[in-house]
């Protein structure tokens, strides 16, 4: 730096690179700015690091909203679930998530995807701070779906 970065003539923030052409790609557009009511500047740069992709995320679903349950229903009613007389239970529960799997694969399939992981993730964020988002989401949403001035104000 060679800007005084607080009120008085002092140097204090330093942005260290080598001295040779890669470094001076390194670090550009330094920038030094006001901010009000503090005694220091806000010390700006670009960086020639460029950033790192997010990792794609693999997920799976139905598309449950497209099914047709009255076939879904009967499909069900006439498989096996309701013809066997199996007496052990852990024989009746495989039977029936294979026969469930096997109409809902028929019905609705399994569909994967794949996308970017968002600039929106809260993971970072604390119990309390995800509860007030989801909270605020909710409010918008019935605001929006409502038009009322008393969920208008709870949304703000």
């Amino acid at each position: 730096m060679n800007v005084a970065t607080d009120t008085g003539v002092n140097i204090l923030d330093l942005i260290l690179t080598r001295d040779d052409d890669v470094s001076s790609r390194l670090v550009s557009q330094v920038a030094v700015a006001s901010v009000c009511f503090f005694d220091y500047h806000l010390v700006t740069c670009r960086l020639g690091v460029p950033p790192t992709p997010p990792d794609p995320v693999s997920y799976s679903f139905r598309q449950l909203r497209r099914m047709d349950t009255a076939a879904f229903r009967w499909d069900v009613l006439n498989s096996r679930l309701f013809q066997s007389e199996m007496t052990d239970a852990n024989e009746y529960a495989e039977l029936f998530d294979s026969k469930v799997q096997r109409v809902l694969d028929a019905h609705v399939p399994l569909q994967c995807r794949r996308r970017r992981q968002g600039q929106h993730d809260i993971r970072q964020l604390s119990d309390e701070a995800r509860q007030a988002k989801k909270l605020r989401r909710r409010l918008e949403r019935r605001y929006r779906r409502m038009r009322l001035e008393s969920d208008r104000r709870a949304y703000r």
